[in-house]
């Protein structure tokens, strides 16, 4: 999402970098529990805030995404560093996708097909 650009996952779920597994889980619960889809029926910005809370949680609740994607922050940041004198702009979007791309990927492609199917089912005529 845009802001989602130069907004670290830690922030979106409001923990410090230093937060413990556990302190992650509970902020990402009190978070999609707040913001579910279900309880903002047709509210567009809680669906976004779900969907990143979902994202960074997808990451920082994983221990071994959570070390790469430190790692990856502070290369990231080093480069950007010297770049723009200090102004440190860090593209979530790259990083997500490129560790969730092809998985992105297959479970669009899956759906699609899903969906296809239903629509052809949909056309068949109805005995009747």
């Amino acid at each position: 999402g845009a802001c989602t650009k130069q907004t670290s996952y830690y922030d979106i779920l409001r923990v410090s970098p230093g937060a413990t597994q556990s302190q992650i889980k509970t902020a990402y619960y009190k978070q999609s529990f707040i913001y579910h889809p279900d309880k903002n029926p047709g509210n567009k910005a809680a669906v976004q805030r779900f969907s990143e809370v979902s994202e960074a949680y997808a990451v920082l609740g994983n221990v071994t995404l959570r070390r790469k994607y430190d790692r990856f922050k502070q290369q990231h940041r080093a480069q950007q560093f010297s770049q723009t004198r200090g102004k440190v702009h860090f593209d979530f979007d790259a990083f997500y996708q490129a560790h969730y791309g092809e998985q992105l990927q297959r479970e669009k492609a899956l759906r699609a097909r899903r969906k296809q199917m239903q629509e052809q089912q949909d056309k068949a005529p109805q005995p009747g």
